[in-house]
């Protein structure tokens, strides 16, 4: 059984190299000359491929939490010190507000901008919501509009710790240096 395991993995180990490298030969790193390396070190070498991948993954897609709960906002500002970023939003059918999505909110400078400084406070009128005017969301966001004095989607609202509105963004929502100047200018606390 311990024979058919390590044949196995032997295999297993050459499979990955050839398809890795090309070759089950590999050049040792940084020491310029060819050797065959053993299965072991196959192993190793895919190990920490593996891991380097799995870490490098794991970073990116860490996003900041968004609430959507205006009362749980307010008290994690206040805790943080940190001010609040509402976010009026419908993901899943306005242009602007996907592309603001992927080209702003989703990017890693905004990720950890927000993660030092900002709470993060969604509105997201989903296609859903729109169509039904008992749903909470879109009570929300009539009351935040008409507060924040603003009638576009999507639209970004900068507020301190107890929810006075700082600046409402302008310009392209979806262009990350845009946003990113108009909070770094406007960091009240």
């Amino acid at each position: 059984m311990m024979q058919y395991v390590s044949d196995t993995l032997n295999v297993l180990a050459d499979s990955l190299f050839s398809m890795l490298f090309k070759s089950s030969e590999a050049r040792a790193p940084n020491l310029g000359f060819s050797h065959k390396l053993t299965t072991t070190t196959k192993m190793k070498y895919i190990l920490i491929l593996f891991l380097l991948t799995s870490i490098n993954q794991s970073g990116i897609s860490q996003e900041v939490e968004m609430i959507t709960d205006w009362n749980k906002a307010t008290e994690l500002a206040n805790q943080e010190n940190k001010q609040i970023l509402i976010i009026l939003t419908g993901s899943d059918w306005c242009t602007p507000c996907k592309k603001m999505d992927k080209k702003v909110i989703n990017q890693p400078e905004f990720q950890e901008y927000a993660s030092q400084r900002l709470v993060l406070f969604l509105i997201d009128l989903t296609k859903e919501v729109v169509f039904d005017s008992k749903n909470p969301t879109n009570k929300d966001y009539e009351v935040f509009k008409k507060k924040y004095e603003t009638n576009e989607l999507p639209s970004l609202i900068l507020t301190d710790t107890h929810g006075k509105k700082i600046k409402v963004l302008e310009g392209k929502k979806f262009d990350l240096e845009n946003v990113m100047n108009q909070l770094s200018n406007n960091n009240a606390l």
